[in-house]
Protein backbone atom coordinates (compact mmCIF):
# COMPACT_ATOMS: atom_id res chain seq x y z
CA UNK A 1 0.00 0.00 0.00
CA UNK A 2 1.08 3.31 -0.72
CA UNK A 3 2.14 5.85 2.17
CA UNK A 4 -0.66 8.06 2.60
CA UNK A 5 0.75 10.25 5.49
CA UNK A 6 3.38 12.92 5.80
CA UNK A 7 4.98 14.62 8.50
CA UNK A 8 3.13 17.94 8.83
CA UNK A 9 4.31 21.02 10.10
CA UNK A 10 1.52 21.66 12.64
CA UNK A 11 2.25 25.30 12.60
CA UNK A 12 1.51 25.89 8.92
CA UNK A 13 -1.53 23.77 10.17
CA UNK A 14 -3.15 26.39 12.32
CA UNK A 15 -5.92 27.20 13.20
CA UNK A 16 -7.66 23.95 11.93
CA UNK A 17 -5.12 21.33 13.76
CA UNK A 18 -6.03 22.82 17.25
CA UNK A 19 -9.48 22.71 16.88
CA UNK A 20 -9.52 19.32 15.37
CA UNK A 21 -7.22 18.62 18.85
CA UNK A 22 -9.21 19.91 21.19
CA UNK A 23 -12.32 18.55 19.50
CA UNK A 24 -10.86 14.90 19.64
CA UNK A 25 -9.84 15.02 23.18
CA UNK A 26 -13.47 16.67 24.39
CA UNK A 27 -15.35 14.12 22.18
CA UNK A 28 -13.11 11.16 23.49
CA UNK A 29 -12.40 10.40 19.89
CA UNK A 30 -8.86 8.37 20.97
CA UNK A 31 -8.55 5.42 18.91
CA UNK A 32 -7.27 4.90 15.13
CA UNK A 33 -10.86 3.58 14.04
CA UNK A 34 -12.55 6.23 15.16
CA UNK A 35 -10.01 8.56 13.76
CA UNK A 36 -10.31 6.68 10.81
CA UNK A 37 -13.96 6.47 10.73
CA UNK A 38 -13.78 10.57 11.25
CA UNK A 39 -11.42 10.93 7.94
CA UNK A 40 -13.13 8.62 5.46
CA UNK A 41 -16.25 10.43 6.33
CA UNK A 42 -14.83 13.80 5.42
CA UNK A 43 -13.33 12.12 1.55
CA UNK A 44 -16.71 11.23 1.43
CA UNK A 45 -17.99 14.50 1.27
CA UNK A 46 -14.74 16.05 -0.30
CA UNK A 47 -15.41 13.62 -3.20
CA UNK A 48 -19.23 14.76 -3.29
CA UNK A 49 -18.03 18.71 -3.45
CA UNK A 50 -15.35 17.75 -6.18
CA UNK A 51 -18.54 16.10 -8.05
CA UNK A 52 -20.71 18.86 -7.64
CA UNK A 53 -17.90 21.04 -8.50
CA UNK A 54 -17.21 19.42 -12.10
CA UNK A 55 -21.26 19.44 -12.68
CA UNK A 56 -21.01 23.33 -12.20
CA UNK A 57 -17.95 23.57 -14.47
CA UNK A 58 -20.08 21.57 -17.33
CA UNK A 59 -22.98 23.87 -16.50
CA UNK A 60 -21.12 26.93 -17.51
CA UNK A 61 -19.21 25.74 -20.12
CA UNK A 62 -22.73 25.27 -22.16
CA UNK A 63 -23.41 28.69 -20.69
CA UNK A 64 -22.89 30.34 -24.56
CA UNK A 65 -24.75 27.83 -26.35
CA UNK A 66 -27.81 27.13 -23.90
CA UNK A 67 -30.57 28.22 -23.22
CA UNK A 68 -29.62 31.13 -19.80
CA UNK A 69 -32.77 30.14 -18.00
CA UNK A 70 -32.08 26.54 -18.41
CA UNK A 71 -28.64 26.84 -17.49
CA UNK A 72 -29.63 28.73 -14.31
CA UNK A 73 -31.82 26.70 -13.11
CA UNK A 74 -29.31 23.55 -13.29
CA UNK A 75 -26.77 25.76 -11.86
CA UNK A 76 -29.65 26.64 -8.65
CA UNK A 77 -29.63 22.90 -8.66
CA UNK A 78 -26.35 22.29 -8.16
CA UNK A 79 -25.76 24.75 -5.58
CA UNK A 80 -28.70 23.79 -3.46
CA UNK A 81 -26.98 20.18 -3.26
CA UNK A 82 -23.96 21.98 -2.43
Amino acid sequence: MEKQYAERNIEELEPHYMTHAMAMTVEKLHSKMQIAAELACRDQEIERLKEQIEKAKNCLVCLPIADPVEVCENALEILEAI
